[in-house]
This record gives structure tokens, C-alpha cells and sequence, in this order.
């Protein structure tokens, strides 16, 4: 039987394995498909279309398929490894302010434990400059940090607040931008309780005719008066 077949045929379609090798050949462009259906015309008209029904699936429906899958995974283990790189950096950075962080609570400190601001530039030159080097933050950054947080103009402000301050500025954009609206806000409620103070003192015993040195002078009389009763 096998001796009634052209040889075209026999050597592609012979066995299991050169069909399988033939098949994989009209898929991967090894040789023009169409020159590997022609000899099944020999068995049949009918297996050339299904021929070309299987180069047209393979084209369409699974390549693609394998090529999603492939490209997914790839996205996958791309993410991962993102994820793996920003927890390891993140947890680098994390030392550093906590190192950072002991280092300014070995200064000395102001009665209400915050930290003066010769003092914590003075670290950040010295001992601390390699930290803030690894952190990828300048020392004039740094600085600014410092000048917004000392909202009261006080020249000192509060080590966990400073360390906080820069562990936003290593965040995006928009937790920057969230900490510097905040910074601002706190920084305009000081000024708001500082004018309400200024109008309390002085602006209020003008509108009551009252001099407000006058009433000063009378509320340190009233109290002495008070202490006295409290001793008698």
C-alpha cells in the first residue's frame, strides 16, 4: 500500500513522529505551509481543509493564547520582583531612620524633648551624613524639613516628628504633597492661635476702654487677691 504513495508523502505523513514534525514545521515557519498540504492531496480532497482548519486555529486561537499566558507570567514575576526590590529598600530606609533616629536622641534635648536645630545640623554634617546620603535626601532638604515643622519659630522641633517628616519625603508624589498640605495647616493653626492670643491681650480691653497694660496689672491683683483669701 505504502508503495502507491508518492515519496513527498510518505516522508512527511509517513509516521507518528515526521507528521508531528511536519505539523510543527507549517506552524513555526520551518517550511511554507502550503507546500506541506500539497501531498495530502493524494489521500483526499477533504484533508487539505483540514489542514488549513488547523493552521487556522493554531494561528489564531492558540499561539495567541500561549503568547498571553507567557507575556502574563512574565508580567507576573516582573511584578514580583518589583514588589521583593521596594520591601527590600524600603526596609533599608527604614533602618537608616531608626538608626538616624537613636543618633539624634543621644543629643541634648530641650525640656520638652525636642531637638534645637544647631544641634540636629550639626548631626546631619557629621555622624549622620551617611545615613542621610543612603536616604537619597540632601541637607538642604533636610533643613526645610526643619523650618516647616518649627511652626512656632521655637528653633527646635520634635525628633519623631523630623524622622516622620523624612520618611514622607522618600514616599510619591502624592504623599508629599499631602504631608507639605499638612505641615502648612499645622503651621497656620499656631499663627491662627497666636493672633487669637494677640486679639484676647490687646485688641478686646481697647474695645472695652480699657488699657490693656491697666488690665494686665489688674489680673495680677485679682489673683493676688485670690491667693491671699486662699491663705487666710
Amino acid at each position: 500500500l505504502n508503495a502507491d504513495l508518492p515519496p513527498r508523502l510518505l516522508e512527511l505523513y509517513g509516521s507518528v513522529q515526521s507528521t508531528m514534525l511536519t505539523l510543527y514545521m507549517a506552524i513555526s515557519y520551518g517550511e511554507p505551509w502550503d507546500a506541506l498540504m500539497m501531498p495530502l492531496e493524494h489521500i483526499s480532497s477533504a484533508m487539505r481543509t483540514i489542514f488549513v482548519i488547523y493552521i487556522i486555529i493554531i494561528a489564531l486561537g492558540l499561539q495567541n493564547t500561549l503568547a498571553a499566558v507567557f507575556v502574563d507570567g512574565l508580567t507576573h514575576v516582573s511584578s514580583l520582583d518589583r514588589d521583593i526590590t521596594m520591601h527590600e529598600r524600603n526596609a533599608k530606609e527604614k533602618s537608616q531612620l531608626r538608626q538616624l533616629r537613636e543618633l539624634l536622641l543621644c543629643q541634648p534635648l530641650t525640656p520638652e524633648g525636642k531637638i534645637e536645630r544647631h544641634a540636629l545640623i550639626h548631626v546631619l554634617k557629621h555622624e549622620g551624613a551617611d545615613m542621610l546620603k543612603k536616604l537619597g535626601l540632601q541637607l538642604t532638604v533636610a533643613k526645610a524639613l526643619f523650618k516647616m515643622l518649627d511652626t512656632d519659630d521655637q528653633q527646635s522641633v520634635e525628633i519623631d516628628e523630623f524622622i516622620y517628616g523624612l520618611m514622607n519625603l522618600k514616599g510619591n508624589s502624592m504623599t508629599i504633597q499631602l504631608a507639605n498640605l499638612m505641615f502648612h495647616s499645622k503651621q497656620l493653626l499656631a499663627r491662627l492661635c497666636q493672633l487669637s492670643g494677640m486679639v484676647e491681650d490687646e485688641v478686646l480691653p481697647l474695645l472695652q476702654g480699657v488699657d490693656p497694660e491697666l488690665a494686665v496689672e489688674e489680673d495680677e491683683e485679682s489673683l493676688q487677691m485670690q491667693s491671699g483669701n486662699v491663705e487666710v
